[in-house]
């Protein structure tokens, strides 16, 4: 705890302090609410405004309240010394209290403190210098630029100017453990915002000059080039590591979805807040049914504090039983039991994380309007909806699951954007990890084209929605139009930062255009967020596998296809794909001899499209196995060569119903293949070379203004 003493001394009757006094108010302002967000600092601003406001603009929360009043009461302090010694001169002093109000803004703009805190106080001296001018009836620009307190949306790189901030040159996402999170970007809810016109241009040189950044909004235009979104790279501490365990069901029906998709609510409440470092759900569900030992499960994750509870559905009534536990000694220091309907859900959500914002003594700004947007008011439908998340998370058989309930979640309200988003994302996965439902073979085409339809619904609701944004980002990726997808996704990022799955998405999306450094780190972001997740192990190991292709590098592999049922084909692509270039196919037969848990099926079918290699042309091979996971481009290479590896290229690429994700584009051959006129050929008919004039050259390669296309030898 910080503590600040005065010197009363100071405050002599006889002088004119107001400059005091501001520095006082704003001090314990920043000090009391440095951690608000942007609509809470904006809010406790216009309370304490020399003019009424009639903005629709949102309201002040119960401690803002306290801490306003309170300020007020100081300022009345000033107003009676002034009534009292000055009262000939009152618009004159009127005007100074203003105006020291606007240096002190200054003054905290230029001192060492954080993005945010400046920028919170530079947003507070420029309210104070537009009521100065209103008081004073001067004209000033009413339209111009809109300054956001941007540290509490996105955190601009450290050095960068406000030209730079407002370049077009594309970023990351955000790194979840640097910067709080946004519940949305769109206009309607932006977070806060004041239109200053030349006021603010005047006060963006001051403030320039004292090399502080200012961010600036997207328009309509320019959506994704206004405001880049901010990398993995820069970090911000936060306040604490949280890791919310799987509620435990006790409800009479035993299906755990319900209790499961309310654990995965309650977590993304506290992410959106940004302050919080949190594991992702993937890892903290293996603790599902080995609670026992609190500190080791706090060591695996390692995090802070862990919330565990319980959860009885019955028919509509809900109770909540959330316990906040320590860690480092598994000390209890926080349980409450909450009593609700189904129907008041979100406010249940919004008061355990509250609770628990309180006891940890970090101010959460959660807005309730904003979560209740993303849902629904229907009970059985957002019910629906929270199962369906759950099986989305498992993967595998699960998503029939998945399909069910979010189908008829939209059946039972056919506006639940969100729902319409989840159910899209399901429709899109079901054929890489669902061979056949109910009997019937999984038909790729179908599922894309359902998926399609669920992604173009929900953004017709809304457009603004992290899962919407997902699912849209999912779709232009599957069409082939990569910047519009690279948009969704970064956009669908800037509004939840901790979207761990849009990182895998969207890492898959930036390997295939060619950032394959970029990719990397998004992924070993997603790995950090969620630690224990195998399908994030094993595309970190694809990537650094891909870049240098060792016996190192490819043991981790196999060790994932050997444990993995789930990843099994994809691994056991890239084993083949490595021992082929290697000339070690006889190695590869081993792995998959040896195989103990792989099926009868996969085995049959990897050794006889080996046998297969040894007797028939690689061309027939490949028209032979080209749907099978199984084939990979280094295989094909190794047989046949440039022509045949192009010929694959084209189908996966272009003409194929079932889209692949990170294996696309054959980067490992580009250096060989680049100069072959096909290989661009195909590039260009996917899309890709628009892509690079648009957002630059794939990582080693030189894309040339007559069409020439150059790449590096991989390492």
């Amino acid at each position: 705890m910080e503590y600040y003493l005065i010197d009363l001394a100071l405050y002599e009757s006889e002088q004119y302090l107001f400059y005091d006094h501001a520095y006082f108010e704003l001090a314990s302002l920043l000090m009391s609410r440095g951690s608000a967000s942007a609509r809470a600092w904006e809010a406790i601003v216009r309370e304490l405004g020399h003019f009424e406001r009639e903005d629709d603009l949102p309201g002040l929360k119960t401690d803002d309240i306290g801490l306003v009043e309170l300020m007020q009461a100081l300022r009345q302090s000033v107003t009676r010394w002034i009534e009292e010694h000055e009262a000939d001169r009152l618009s004159f002093m009127e005007s100074q209290t203003l105006l020291a109000r606007v240096a002190v803004g200054l003054s905290f703009a230029h001192k060492r403190l954080s993005l945010e805190l400046r920028q919170m106080a530079f947003f507070y001296a420029a309210a104070n210098l537009k009521d100065y001018l209103q008081l004073h009836r001067l004209e000033w620009s009413r339209t111009g630029p809109v300054f956001e307190i941007g540290a509490r949306l996105s955190t601009t790189p450290g050095g960068e100017t406000p030209a730079e901030a407002a370049g077009t040159v594309r970023s990351p996402p955000p790194n979840p453990a640097a910067a709080p999170a946004s519940p949305t970007s769109s206009p309607s809810r932006r977070r806060s915002w004041l239109r200053y016109g030349a006021l603010v241009g005047l006060l963006i040189v001051l403030f320039a000059l004292a090399g502080i950044d200012v961010l600036w909004p997207e328009n309509d235009a320019t959506t994704q080039t206004q405001r880049p979104t901010p990398g993995p790279s820069e970090t911000i501490e936060a306040a604490a590591s949280l890791a919310v365990l799987p509620f435990q069901n006790l409800s009479a029906d035993q299906d755990d979805s319900f209790a499961d998709g309310l654990s995965i609510e309650i977590a993304s409440v506290f992410a959106r807040t940004g302050m919080f470092r949190m594991p992702g759900m993937a890892s903290t569900f293996q603790f599902e049914d080995n609670l026992d030992d609190f500190r080791a499960i706090g060591r695996a994750l390692n995090v802070d504090y862990l919330l565990e509870g319980t959860v009885l559905l019955d028919g509509d009534n809900l109770t909540i039983a959330a316990s906040l536990v320590r860690a480092e000694d598994g000390f209890l220091i926080w349980s409450q039991t909450f009593n609700e309907t189904v129907d008041n859900v979100f406010a249940t959500q919004e008061r355990i994380a509250e609770a628990i914002g309180a006891e940890l003594s970090t101010p959460l700004d959660i807005d309730a309007d904003i979560l209740k947007a993303e849902r629904t008011d229907d009970p059985r439908a957002y019910e629906l909806f929270v199962r369906g998340l759950a099986l989305l998370e498992q993967r595998g058989l699960a998503l029939d699951d998945a399909e069910a309930v979010l189908e008829r979640a939209v059946q039972i309200n056919a506006d639940f954007a969100s729902a319409w988003g989840a159910l899209s994302l399901v429709y899109n996965v079901i054929p890489t990890f669902v061979k056949e439902i109910d009997g019937r073979p999984v038909n790729a085409a179908v599922y894309y084209r359902k998926a399609k339809e669920a992604a173009l619904r929900a953004q017709q609701i809304d457009p603004d929605l992290p899962l919407v944004r997902h699912a849209m980002g999912y779709l232009y990726q599957r069409e082939r139009q990569w910047a519009a997808a690279e948009d969704a996704f970064q956009a669908a990022l800037r509004n939840d930062p901790y979207a761990h799955r849009v990182m895998l998405t969207y890492a898959a999306l930036l390997y295939t255009v060619g950032k394959r450094a970029e990719a990397g780190e998004f992924v070993e972001r997603a790995r950090e967020i969620d630690p224990l997740n195998e399908l994030y192990d094993l595309w970190a190991a694809f990537l650094r596998w891909q870049g240098d292709q060792t016996e190192q590098t490819i043991a981790p592999i196999e060790e994932i296809f050997q444990r993995s049922p789930q990843y099994r084909e994809i691994a056991l692509r890239m084993i083949i794909d490595h021992r082929a270039r290697a000339g070690e196919l006889d190695k590869a037969r081993d792995v998959i001899e040896g195989c103990g848990g792989c099926s009868e099926a996969l085995r049959t079918t990897a050794l006889t499209m080996l046998d297969t290699a040894l007797i028939q042309p690689a061309e027939q091979l490949f028209d032979e196995y080209k749907d099978d996971n199984t084939m990979g481009y280094q295989f094909l290479y190794a047989l046949g060569g440039a022509g045949v590896t192009i010929e694959a290229f084209r189908y996966y690429g272009i003409d194929a119903i079932r889209r692949l994700v990170f294996f696309t584009v054959p980067w490992p051959l580009v250096d060989v293949l680049d100069q072959d006129d096909r290989f661009l050929d195909v590039a260009d008919d996917m899309g890709l070379v628009t892509y690079w004039r648009m957002r630059g050259d794939p990582d080693g390669c030189t894309l040339t203004d007559d069409s020439s296309f150059t790449c590096q030898p991989a390492p």
